[in-house]
């Protein structure tokens, strides 16, 4: 998986942006691919409707992840 490291210069930590980007980016990645296996595998068509909820759903949990983990990491003095 993409790191999120890489967004970061030198010793400062991710900013809020880069962590919706990063979490954005990889939940439409992971979304598409999903979708396309789905297709390709059991030839079902997902829903839009079921796809943009897993999209969001998804992507709030990688932020809040990102969020959380880089939260306890800094106050670790890391």
């Amino acid at each position: 998986m993409f790191n999120m490291g890489i967004l970061a210069t030198n010793e400062n930590r991710a900013t809020l942006k880069v962590r919706i980007i990063f979490s954005v980016v990889c939940s439409l990645i992971t979304t598409a691919l999903l979708v396309g296996a789905n297709y390709w595998v059991d030839m079902i068509d997902f829903e839009p409707t079921n796809a943009f909820i897993f999209l969001l759903g998804y992507s709030i949990i990688l932020f809040l992840t990102s969020y959380f983990f880089l939260k306890t990491n800094k106050e670790k003095g890391r």
